[in-house]
């Protein structure tokens, strides 16, 4: 988890990219809780655009060109070095964030339970959210197994930030 100050140079960073702006308006259109996309993005990247994950993840929310190749193709975003059009990107995240909770909502897991799955699910893809939550935990499929309870986590830090609250670690 990125210390108090690093959060807030990433939503600076965020702000700054239109991130924020993207992020709340797809929370709102999927019915997301506020402040999870910004998470993911900062679990992914610090809130950057850039190619990671040895040139497989693209863009703010690492967007996988091994799961999500046609997709990529479509915004322009397929060729090695490419990132997509952040505002698309940014609805494909929210699309899969609101899948991955109503999954969870099938499962009767409420509140951040729901969150947490849906970022293992985000991580993992559904399959290995489930099998983690088989297991006793959505994160024992998750990279570092942490990923679900990062997100929330930082989703919790980037809302007292927004509230003008210090980020709690």
């Amino acid at each position: 988890m990125p210390t108090p100050e690093e959060l807030r140079v990433e939503l600076a960073r965020a702000t700054t990219l239109g991130l924020v702006t993207l992020c709340r308006s797809a929370e709102k259109r999927h019915g997301l809780p506020r402040a999870l996309m910004l998470a993911i993005a900062s679990r992914e990247t610090g809130c950057r655009d850039i190619v990671g994950d040895f040139g497989h993840g693209r863009g703010v929310f690492q967007i996988d060109d091994r799961f999500h190749h046609e997709w990529l193709a479509a915004h322009a975003a397929a060729a090695p070095g490419a990132l997509p059009p952040l505002k698309a990107a940014a609805e494909l995240a929210a699309t899969l964030l609101a899948g991955g909770l109503d999954v969870a909502r099938t499962r009767a897991l409420k509140d951040e339970a729901a969150v947490k799955f849906a970022a293992c699910a985000y991580n993992a893809g559904t399959g290995g959210a489930l099998d983690g939550l088989r297991r006793g935990d959505p994160d024992l499929a998750t990279t570092g197994r942490d990923y679900g309870s990062d997100v929330v986590r930082r989703m919790r830090a980037f809302r007292a930030l927004e509230r003008g609250e210090a980020a709690q670690q």
